[in-house]
């Protein structure tokens, strides 16, 4: 509703002139004031009931353009014979839209009672309003009744309202105003109405509001209309158009209420119309010009895309570059992260900008500790680094150096000061004109430990095969001669001297099982080996030159690689004379050659995202009791069929690896009698976007460990068990002097217990004093020597003599501790 629309209906609901009794209105004032201060109402108001309608008397709490509004609640009280008390209005039909109910008011609470004359006549309403849910009690109502005499009394004594100001402020309104009927027909109208429409006062009172309504508005004013003939609305304010008495459409702000009687029944409608015409052709005319910009630019839109397309489509195809640009980092960066060997990438200046976990782990410096250091201060062995220096000055000056693009061992030196061996490939390329250096370093230490002990085993193996006494025989995939042990060739009838075995065995001759028929090459157990055959206990006679002939068993198969490639053949020879005296060696040295072949059991699979199996080698799949190509495409639970308890423990770290996390745990399975351990991690393996597409699993066999750990665990709670009876203290110090280990005994002695004197040092442990007469015999045995004394000294308030002896813990030539053991000879000495 407009302000002007808003003053003119305040004016026809009659306020109080400025010329009323202003002795009555301050009575009016005060019972209001009661009422909200008896009641603890925040709005309270007298309305007084003449026929121009209901005006208000006296208000407070109320803003003056909710006036009309709350006369709504007052003609409501109006239809009732002793008023009204209304909870909750918004949940009431009559008033569910109400504005008061429903807007920033927001009335919960609604009392009114009728003021009536000394004839019974209406006066007015006296009502209150609250923004809180809540009731009144029975003597509240009274109370209310009691104020409600007070207004009487002040009502009854104003005088009437004057019909010429009223008639004066219709007439004069400066928008136009009308009363109507519940027909529609106009019952009074003032000039600025007439102005609007064009019509004369006469002529438009023999009209009805439908005639001069524009169609397409008056369906949904007359919808209006009838909800206030019904109670379900007491105003309304709609925009709406005119049709003139020319034939002109005007657009209006029309707002209406209702003038009720005593039986709530509607006496006519108030209407106010505003001239919004003007400002409405203004905002049609926005319309007009917004469509036609709107037009435009759809045209310029049409064409810049037009002219755009070309562009769009290299702006695509650079997008798509840098996609497949950006995965291929991505999948670079997963590569280096996931790899097991450090990745260290340097510029130009030697500067470290990239450095992988790998990298972490091996050199103990953290990522954002190591890159913008420069690499030879990093991890470059001090006695190296000129050397590196200009090298890679010349790999940065001419892209060639001794350690570019070939495989090299270098010197480096860990952040906690160790040297470490690693092998390394340096690689040289460019980015967008920068020269950048990259180098995958993969830590020496292991791989020198492992050669060294493979070249070990293979010393054991060869003393083995020399130490046994069945011939071994064995050839590569072209029959060449690879071993001939020690035992074969005194079979063949040759020394170990013999430079060339296999050119010297065929100087022999070979028969069948009876000795006399020679044997074809072809069938000779060597020969069929290599062809595939398996040959089990093949009967001979071998006939050295001018030696003895020997009757031997022979016995061998082809060797192939993990992927069935061969590798050669391998006999064994055994001379049947010596077979009986030769088995338990035999079977002892098999055991001793599988100890030494066989290697620690590695497991690796690659699942994809379904849980399904990419890949997984064959010891595996054997660890499952099955074979690889049994396992490939099927579901990883295929492998637990038999075990699902199994099964249901690894289910959440396969959940977990699926959500992107890297998870290791360990476990334990029954295989046939033996309880076996193992180590598993799984890798996920992640797309472009960093999205797992499955995962990675490695599996270790860690059942040794385990059992050793509980042996030691179990050894060592031997050793306290024994060392706690002893009647002897038995402790041991590290270099600094600080308690180890120490037994039960010196709870008695100097009255605290191991777990007391563990972390703490020998001088906090016996005192000061006491330590000082032993200190002389700490430094002799840190020095390396072994010291036994006596010494007297005061226990349990006695006096007595200990026997002690120092013996120090040797490691690589050096102490690194003291073993104590004191003895109480005081009865020896007495």
């Amino acid at each position: 509703m407009s302000a002007i629309a808003a003053e003119a209906i305040r004016r026809i609901v009659r306020p109080d002139p400025d010329t009323a009794d202003q002795q009555r209105k301050k009575r009016l004032d005060r019972v209001i004031r009661m009422a909200q201060l008896l009641f603890d109402m925040p709005i309270a108001l007298v309305g007084a009931a003449d026929d121009g309608g209901h005006r208000m008397a006296s208000s407070s709490g109320l803003a003056a353009g909710d006036a009309l509004h709350a006369i709504g609640f007052c003609e409501e009280a109006l239809g009732r014979s002793q008023g009204i008390v209304i909870l909750e209005p918004q949940c009431d039909p009559r008033f569910a839209n109400h504005p008061l109910a429903t807007g920033s008011v927001g009335i919960r609470f609604f009392a009114g009672r009728i003021l009536r004359g000394g004839q019974g006549e209406v006066l007015g309403t006296l009502s209150l309003f609250d923004t809180r849910s809540r009731q009144l009690s029975e003597q509240e109502l009274a109370a209310l009744d009691d104020l409600a005499g007070i207004a009487e009394e002040a009502l009854a004594e104003a005088p009437p309202a004057s019909g010429e100001e009223f008639r004066a402020t219709f007439e004069r309104a400066v928008v136009g105003m009308a009363h109507v009927a519940p027909d529609g027909t106009f019952l009074r109208v003032n000039q600025a109405l007439c102005d609007l429409v064009g019509y004369s006062a006469d002529e438009l009172k023999a009209l009805t509001f439908q005639h001069i309504t524009f169609p397409l508005d008056l369906e949904r004013d007359v919808a209006l209309v009838d909800e206030i003939l019904a109670g379900e609305r007491q105003t309304y304010t709609l925009e709406k158009r005119y049709i003139t008495k020319v034939g002109k459409v005007v657009w209006a702000n029309l707002t209406v209420s209702a003038l009720r009687d005593d039986a709530g029944r509607v006496r006519h409608f108030i209407s106010v119309v505003e001239n919004i015409h003007e400002k409405k052709e203004a905002e049609l005319a926005l319309q007009r010009l917004n469509a036609e910009l709107e037009q435009r630019v759809r045209q310029r839109t049409r064409e810049l895309q037009d002219s755009n397309h070309a562009l769009r489509a290299e702006m695509e195809h650079r997008v798509r570059t840098d996609i497949r640009l950006k995965a291929s980092e991505e999948r670079f960066r997963t590569l280096v992260e996931s790899a097991g060997d450090a990745f260290v990438a340097v510029n130009a200046e030697g500067i470290i900008t990239d450095w992988n976990r790998a990298s972490e782990r091996i050199f103990g410096w953290r990522r954002n500790e190591a890159v913008g250091q420069p690499l030879a201060d990093a991890i470059i062995s001090p006695g190296f680094r000129d050397r590196f220096r200009r090298s890679f000055a010349k790999a940065v000056k001419s892209g060639r150096s001794a350690f570019l693009n070939r495989r090299i061992e270098l010197p480096v030196r860990a952040k906690s000061g160790a040297d470490v061996s690693v092998e390394t490939t340096v690689t040289v390329y460019q980015i967008e004109g920068a020269k950048l250096f990259g180098a995958f370093l993969h830590d020496g230490t292991q791989r020198k430990l492992a050669a060294r002990k493979a070249e070990e085993k293979q010393r054991l193996l060869d003393a083995v095969l020399d130490a046994i006494d069945i011939g071994v025989v064995a050839c590569d995939s072209d029959g060449e001669v690879t071993l001939f042990n020690r035992a074969a060739r005194r079979f063949h009838g040759f020394d170990a001297t013999a430079e060339n075995p296999g050119e010297a065995a065929r100087q022999c001759v070979v028969y069948g099982a009876d000795g006399r028929t020679p044997l074809d090459a072809a069938d000779f157990p060597l020969a069929r080996a290599l062809r595939g055959d398996i040959v089990q206990d093949q009967e001979l006679v071998i006939a050295p030159p001018g030696g003895p002939p020997r009757h031997l068993l022979a016995s061998g198969r082809l060797m192939t690689d993990a992927r069935e490639g061969r590798l050669g053949a391998v006999i064994a020879l055994k001379d049947t004379g010596a077979i009986m005296q030769s088995e338990q060696h035999a079977r002892l040295t098999a055991q001793r050659l599988r100890a030494i072949t066989e290697n620690l059991p590695v497991m690796i699979a690659h699942v994809d995202r379904r849980g399904h199996f990419l890949y997984i080698n064959e010891l595996a799949a054997r660890y499952y009791g099955t074979t690889s190509a049994k396992l490939i495409g099927r579901h990883v639970s295929r492998a637990h069929l038999e075990r699902q308890q199994e099964y249901d423990m690894i289910r959440p770290y396969v959940k977990r690896v699926l959500a992107g996390e890297r998870v290791s745990f360990e476990g334990e399975r029954q295989i046939g009698q033996r309880n076996v351990h193992y180590h598993a991690t799984y890798l996920p393996d992640l797309d472009a976007d960093g999205n797992p597409n499955g995962f990675f699993a490695l599996g270790m066999d860690i059942t040794e460990r385990k059992n050793s750990e509980l042996r030691q665990a179990q050894n060592e709670a031997r050793l306290r068990t024994i060392a706690d009876n002893l009647p002897v203290c038995i402790s041991y110090v590290d270099r600094s002097l600080v308690y180890r280990f120490a037994n039960a005994s010196y709870v008695s002695w100097v009255g605290m217990s191991p777990r007391d004197m563990v972390g703490k040092t020998v001088a906090d442990v016996i005192g000061a004093d006491a330590f000082e007469k032993r200190k002389p015999y700490f430094l002799q045995c840190l020095a390396g020597e072994e010291i036994r004394f006596e010494v007297e000294t005061r226990l349990n308030g006695e006096t007595r003599i200990l026997q002690s002896a120092y013996i120090p813990h040797l490691e690589n030539g050096e102490v690194v501790g003291i073993y104590i053991l004191s003895t109480d000879i005081t009865s020896a000495r007495q």
